[in-house]
């Protein structure tokens, strides 16, 4: 009795085997329970990113020769969306400030909003190509409380590289190329411009999948 109680059970497992394909799923079923893994570097959702760097302006009137470089603390903050695993769209905003603090001047200061949009030539990875444009702002304040300030046209470039720390949030360092052109009439065109390379954090809305 217990010899044929135990074929019965090699027949009805064998019987079970043969159905299953090559690949390991039941024949003619559907897949429970398998979860497909996506790659871990897939972007989407909404980001911000907040950067913290050394800036060296530089400026020149006209077809003068740029002044010499002078190196200050930088901010850049970005917000925006992934509409996909390479692109992000969004907002940029940069700002650069040197205190002079000599009895008349307090500081001068450089700043741009741009739309802006990173490329990831490839989606695994961290790297990715930065440009922009929208307008700059640069002036001057006195310790008298008066102050000076141009509006321009303005563009950027850039290039960094994201370390995943988290699903969400990733650090790495950035070199961007800040400039700004400020025409008045019967005046030179004042043209500055910002390198910074800094370290920023981001932040995926989304998380990666």
């Amino acid at each position: 009795m217990r010899r044929i109680t135990l074929l019965a059970v090699v027949a009805l497992g064998a019987g079970f085997l043969a159905r299953i394909d090559a690949q390991g799923r039941p024949s003619g079923g559907r897949d429970r329970g398998l979860v497909e893994v996506q790659p871990t570097g897939i972007r989407h959702g909404l980001y911000g990113s907040l950067g913290l760097g050394d800036g060296m302006e530089q400026y020149k009137f006209g077809n003068d020769k740029y002044t010499s470089s002078i190196g200050k603390p930088a901010l850049t903050l970005r917000v925006g969306g992934t509409p996909s695993q390479q692109i992000r769209l969004g907002a940029e905003f940069f700002g650069w400030s040197n205190p002079i603090n000599d009895g008349v001047t307090n500081s001068e200061n450089f700043g741009a909003a741009l739309m802006s949009a990173q490329f990831f030539p490839a989606p695994q990875s961290g790297f990715y190509l930065k440009a922009g444009a929208g307008f700059a702002t640069s002036g001057v304040s006195y310790t008298n409380g008066s102050s000076t300030n141009e509006t321009g046209f303005a563009f950027a470039l850039g290039t960094g590289y994201e370390y995943q720390v988290s699903r969400s949030v990733s650090v790495g360092p950035t070199v961007d190329w800040y400039q700004g052109s400020f025409t008045k009439r019967g005046d030179a065109t004042l043209t500055e411009r910002v390198i910074n390379l800094g370290l920023q954090v981001s932040f995926q809305g989304g998380g990666r999948r």
